[in-house]
């Protein structure tokens, strides 16, 4: 995925960088909707999470699943019941027992089991995050586009990135020559990193000569309530939900479908769903969301030797707002794409080898 990187010497551009991006300019300026924000905001942040959080990959399980049909949504819940940790982990909470809520839980677990399987055999770290550069300040060298998937890749290689675990999770899905526990497990990876990939702490890292090896996706950039900025993306849609927030949170975002479909016909159709378009746009977000003119004045000052180090930022409410009305649609992009793809999948199956 070849992207051009921008040097940056003072500021960033504040206009977001694509047709679906949300500016910074339509943050609300009414006070009740500010204070509604602040307040979930709050809430949010005294729960640690992975990526977009739990309730942020719940988000998008649902999502993608709403947006197949019935037959498709009956076929991906038969698959799931022979994922091989299902009994462990797919079962729903206590007063859930109507089909279709438990249907939803466990197509909400089925995006969060990468994150409830970290430091296990299961794990595969690299694949959450792609190793490239979004923001470039000074002249520092800075890592290479992401290469595409490698002849015979496994389930097993532990050294991909998010697009090339994306694309293998994608074949192994649509092999119906598989058994339904290994495609159980590609489904489960296919909703996480479409989630994981639209986060744009996730596509790439700051760096500067303060960061010259990168920020590890924001990872580095201490905030002063004692977390990072990578952090407060991640719980920026709440933290470990209940089917009832997950509900609430989804229903909240309106018409998903109608406004997705419409960005799918503006994005070029089948070309919007691949991985190195909505990668390419959390990279963009990432200069005009994520590293602002708040983020980068302290990075720039200590990477010209103005201060020893970068000094924990304060972000400010406006930064939250706007990252929050961000985080909503990127979510809604998510479980739009992820649905589509596996509802691809499910009525073009192929039966090649493995690889």
């Amino acid at each position: 995925m070849a992207l051009a990187q921008q040097p940056i010497g003072t500021r960033l551009p504040t206009a977001a960088a694509g047709p679906h991006t949300d500016r910074r300019h339509t943050v609300m300026r009414s006070s009740s909707k500010r204070v509604f924000w602040i307040a979930i905001l709050w809430l949010s942040l005294s729960n640690a999470a992975f990526a977009w959080s739990a309730s942020g990959h719940h988000a998008v399980g649902v999502i993608a699943y709403q947006m197949m049909d019935a037959g498709q949504r009956d076929a991906v819940i038969e698959i799931l019941r022979s994922h091989p940790q299902f009994a462990q982990h797919f079962g729903p909470p206590r007063g859930v027992t109507d089909p279709e809520s438990i249907a939803r839980w466990q197509i909400g677990i089925a995006g969060c089991w990468p994150d409830m399987i970290r430091d296990t055999d299961w794990d595969r770290p690299r694949w959450h995050y792609q190793n490239e550069a979004s923001v470039v300040i000074g002249n520092v060298p800075t890592p290479g586009p992401t290469a595409p998937l490698p002849p015979r890749s496994t389930m097993d290689d532990t050294d991909l990135y998010l697009s090339q675990a994306t694309e293998l999770c994608v074949e192994r899905f649509r092999n119906v020559s598989l058994p339904d526990s290994e495609r159980a497990v590609a489904m489960c990876w296919i909703l996480h990193l479409f989630a994981d990939g639209h986060q744009p702490c996730h596509a790439g890292s700051l760096y500067s000569a303060a960061f010259p090896r990168g920020d590890r996706g924001a990872n580095r950039i201490e905030l002063t309530d004692g977390s990072n900025l990578h952090a407060a993306w991640d719980r920026l849609l709440g933290g470990y939900p209940s089917p009832n927030d997950v509900r609430q949170l989804v229903t909240g975002m309106g018409d998903i479908r109608g406004r997705m479909e419409n960005e799918f016909r503006l994005g070029g159709g089948g070309q919007w769903l691949r991985p190195q378009t909505w990668i390419a746009e959390s990279m963009s977000i990432a200069r005009s969301h994520l590293y602002t003119d708040e983020v980068t004045g302290p990075v720039i000052a200590a990477s010209r030797g103005l201060t020893p180090t970068v000094p924990p930022i304060r972000l400010s409410a406006d930064y939250y707002l706007a990252a929050g009305q961000v985080a909503r649609h990127r979510v809604q992009q998510a479980g739009y794409r992820a649905g589509a793809v596996i509802a691809r999948c499910l009525h073009s199956p192929t039966s090649t080898p493995q690889r």
